[in-house]
């Protein structure tokens, strides 16, 4: 999270995931993202369109909580975990507890998450 920008999106994507709509919402903001790359420079009136399209029940608690301090702590924490663990862009995944960094191929997750298995005493299967 990086930035005011992002900061704006985490509020949004909380505040939707807090009325049951987390999946819903996020498949909405990145279908609205430019295929350019970059930051979109979404506002709040752009994540209320949002969140109104996918059914976020109460749209003026959403407002509020885009705009106001409820996550914060979350947003704040969450931001200094990954600058703990080196992250510096997107993407990035956490499986676990391995970090993998940008874009990677299938089979390194897959190698990454029978890993985790194995190290919790499961098997893939």
């Amino acid at each position: 999270i990086n930035g005011e920008a992002s900061v704006g999106g985490a509020k949004a994507v909380r505040a939707a995931a807090e009325q049951g709509k987390f999946h819903e919402f996020k498949t909405e903001l990145y279908a609205n993202h430019p295929t350019a790359g970059g930051h979109p420079g979404f506002g709040v009136e752009d994540y209320v369109r949002f969140a109104e399209t996918v059914g976020v029940p109460d749209i003026e608690l959403f407002r509020a909580h885009t705009t106001d301090t409820t996550f914060d702590a979350a947003i704040a924490e969450a931001r200094s975990y990954g600058q703990q663990i080196g992250i510096t862009g997107t993407p990035s995944f956490v499986v676990g507890g391995q970090y993998l960094s940008g874009a990677q191929p299938y089979e390194n997750f897959e190698r990454t998450i029978i890993g985790e298995l194995a190290m919790l005493g499961l098997s893939e299967d």
